[in-house]
């Protein structure tokens, strides 16, 4: 019954909207894992914390690994793009799609951003017009140093039409792909863009329905499902034990098949509470590092066990998204009936 339910999953699309929210589930994890664990001097100096393994190196690695995160987020939106969209889609579904990310955006800004104000022992907030007017905008992100991530992604949809045109000749985009990381080496405000779009291009290019219907193969078939499994592990482990972010732009194919494959045999209740951490991840990006770095980061290594750290983060985030969430709602909701989004 399983391999049923992985082969109807990519019938339908390769991911589905509930692999979707999964990988976008296992990215957050490892987010919050990476902004926990991967920065020891970014610890409360009062704090030693607990190792669930007896080294605390082991779950600075795992945060290190972490960082797989940013290339997942976009690995997911490269394939959704490009299977909701085409090249006639009008700029008007752009614009709205950003549009309803600055409103969640501006949520978490205007309750966020005063209290780290107020309250961060740290400064993060200077609020002179300058500043405040380029972190409104995620033009910069001194306000939020984890918020760096939103303008590569919006540039990523924002050049989705650019690679419609492309669709048809894969190579010369991935070659594309592959000069704009190479440039990414030049310091420019556009750096981290150029470092990332390989993740968001593949992700695109991965709709491709051969593609698809070459991984039905995999899905079908247990040999090759052992096979494509070990091989993207060590593919995955080589690369990055020898160079470490560098690879990553490129490897997150290698570990979103594995993530597919270990789907498949996961219990139900498992994936439905990694699914539901990926449908509040957008809030729960958005706020917890407020939580770690800004004004609460003694409350949130208070557990000094490296499990219970995590947990507790995640437990508070992800009540705060249920609660932007419905924010959200009445807002876009009065900003419908009134004319002013669609």
């Amino acid at each position: 019954m399983k391999e049923c339910k992985v082969s109807t999953d990519i019938e339908k699309g390769l991911i589905s909207k509930r692999l979707s929210a999964f990988i976008k589930g296992v990215a957050i994890i490892l987010m919050l894992l990476h902004h926990l664990f991967a920065y020891p001097e970014r610890y409360p100096e009062s704090v030693n914390i607990i190792s669930v393994f007896n080294n605390i190196k082991i779950e600075q690695i795992i945060g290190e690994f972490g960082k797989y995160c940013i290339p997942l987020f976009l690995f997911v939106s490269g394939y959704g793009f490009s299977l909701s969209t085409s090249s006639e889609t009008p700029a008007k579904y752009y614009i709205n799609k950003i549009v309803n990310f600055f409103i969640s955006y501006w949520i978490v800004f205007f309750i966020f951003v005063p209290i780290s104000y107020f309250y961060s022992q740290w400064d993060f907030v200077r609020l002179d017009s300058y500043n405040l007017l380029l972190n409104l905008f995620a033009l910069s992100s001194s306000y939020n140093h984890e918020w760096w991530f939103i303008l590569p992604y919006l540039l990523s949809m924002g050049l989705t039409p650019f690679f419609h045109k492309m669709k048809n000749n894969y190579v010369a985009l991935l070659a594309l792909s592959y000069i704009l990381w190479g440039v990414s080496s030049i310091p420019s405000k556009a750096q981290s863009f150029l470092f990332w779009q390989p993740a968001y291009v593949l992700g695109f290019i991965f709709s491709n329905l051969k593609i698809r219907e070459g991984f039905l193969k995999v899905a079908y078939n247990n040999y090759y499902k052992i096979f494509v499994f070990l091989s993207s592990l060590i593919i995955l482990s080589v690369t990055f034990l020898n160079y470490g972010w560098d690879s990553m732009p490129f490897m997150v194919v290698f570990l979103i098949l594995i993530i597919l494959i270990v789907y498949g045999y996961l219990p139900n209740v498992f994936k439905l509470v990694i699914e539901e951490v990926g449908n509040k991840s957008l809030f729960i990006w958005l706020t917890h590092s407020f939580y770690c770095y800004h004004f609460a980061k003694d409350i949130v290594y208070y557990p000094r066990v490296s499990l219970f750290i995590f947990l507790e983060l995640l437990i508070v985030s992800y009540l705060t998204s249920v609660v932007l969430i419905k924010v959200n709602k009445f807002i876009s909701l009065n900003l419908r009936n009134r004319g002013f989004l669609k």
